[in-house]
């Protein structure tokens, strides 16, 4: 079974983004955050095959980025943590892109364009000249590549507004906060879920039954 976490909570922006997007469980990143647990990975041929997609995606941008002059680092690179009295919220976005006044953040998504897909970049537009020196002295803007190529939102600081930062802010007192939030299972946001029902008996494990209508 789960054990509680020594120290803040720590929050990635991924599950933040997913909440601010529509999703509803807040008490899985409440978990999450808090606790220690074995992962369960019931989607686990979906998610390489995600990893694939992504990587090859994040290629073709980095290779396009630096034939326009980008000086661009990865991932781990560009690994940042946020620690606030309440929490610690980390990520890592796709690429940054360096040139002459200027950054550019990228986040990939091979899936359709989703309302969490914003959260993120602006999250990444805050945090990140906290972490990185440089990126305080660059304009840095944020960008969202879909798989087709030329399928791209700019996001600029200026979105990131006192009601939207407000907005996360509340999430992660929230996630951080020492009440569990209620749960909220679904078919939908079980399925991508890594708690396993050993640590949730509510999980939705298959999809219900289809009733049957008079039409």
């Amino acid at each position: 079974m789960a054990t509680r976490k020594s120290g803040k909570p720590y929050i990635w922006t991924t599950w933040l983004a997913k909440l601010l997007g529509g999703n509803q469980c807040v008490w899985s990143a409440w978990f999450k955050a808090q606790h220690r647990y074995d992962k369960y990975e019931e989607q686990a041929l979906d998610l390489a095959q995600w990893n694939r997609e992504h990587t090859d995606l994040m290629r073709r941008r980095r290779l396009e980025m630096e034939r326009e002059g980008w000086s661009v680092t990865e991932e781990n690179q560009n690994a940042f943590k946020v620690e606030g009295p309440e929490a610690v919220v980390a990520g890592k976005p796709d690429l940054i892109g360096r040139r002459p006044g200027m950054a550019l953040v990228v986040d990939g998504k091979t899936g359709r364009e989703r309302a969490s897909d914003y959260w993120p970049v602006l999250f990444y537009l805050y945090a990140l000249p906290k972490q990185f020196a440089d990126l305080r002295t660059l304009a840095l803007e944020g960008e969202i590549q879909y798989r087709r190529g030329d399928q791209r939102l700019t996001v600029t600081p200026a979105e990131l507004t006192p009601e939207r930062m407000a907005q996360i802010v509340a999430l992660i007192r929230v996630i951080s906060g020492p009440t569990a939030p209620a749960k909220v299972p679904s078919v939908h946001e079980c399925r991508t879920c890594n708690i396993g029902p050993k640590d949730c008996p509510e999980r939705v494990r298959e999809q219900r039954a289809v009733a049957v209508g008079e039409w």
